[in-house]
């Protein structure tokens, strides 16, 4: 599974949230939302055509691919799948920080949030 190509999803749906609900069976799209948010996925409902174009013209998600597979032999991790989703603008602690970059880990998937790349 490991990288998800969230592009592909981001340009046919308004939310991804309803597409993320099989990931997060004892939650509703409601909690998904605002777990993700707590830990800086943007606020916006869609993502922008200029941040898709962004992470489509860096070649991020080749990036996350190759470096998901070469870590998961080495530390002989479990495929899980990976997000990578837009990260919230507006929160000046991620753009400062932690260079528009945050995420959150959980025993069965992995969520990226970019603004910056």
């Amino acid at each position: 599974m490991s990288v998800i190509n969230t592009i592909k999803w981001m340009k046919k749906e308004q939310s991804i949230i309803p597409l993320l609900k099989p990931y997060f069976a004892n939650l509703s799209e409601e909690q998904i939302e605002n777990n993700l948010r707590m830990y800086g996925m943007s606020k916006k409902a869609k993502a922008t055509d200029e941040w898709m174009k962004r992470i489509e013209d860096t070649k991020i998600l080749k990036f996350l691919q190759r470096h998901e597979t070469m870590l998961r032999a080495k530390w002989q991790g479990p495929d899980i799948p990976i997000f990578t989703l837009p990260c919230d603008e507006h929160n000046q602690k991620i753009q400062v920080e932690y260079k528009g970059r945050a995420g959150v880990a959980f025993y069965d998937k992995l969520f990226y949030f970019y603004h910056r790349i």
